[in-house]
């Protein structure tokens, strides 16, 4: 679990840099993590279950998710923040 946390905690660090180069290929590298996240199997009553929820419900509470925005970047930096700690704690 905490292998794939650091992977994922990866992956939003390259999402995070693609978007101040290219908007596009960001977006599509969102999309990639977000259908990977949303099609992986985990326990719900366990750390790593409960991170990923929690993951998924703020990035996809910000209104639009295809267009660059202070919204969206303060989202994604807050789940690699929330993986970062659950990270530490497993």
């Amino acid at each position: 679990m905490k292998e794939e946390l650091k992977k994922h905690i990866s992956q939003l660090e390259e999402i995070l840099i693609e978007f101040r180069i290219s908007e596009e290929k960001a977006q599509s590298l969102l999309a990639d993590f977000l259908g990977e996240l949303k099609n992986e199997k985990t326990d719900s009553e366990s750390a790593y279950g409960v991170c990923i929820y929690n993951v998924l419900a703020t990035i996809n509470s910000v209104p639009c998710l295809t267009k660059k925005s202070a919204q969206l970047m303060n989202a994604l930096m807050e789940a690699k923040e929330e993986m970062s700690i659950i990270s530490e704690i497993l």
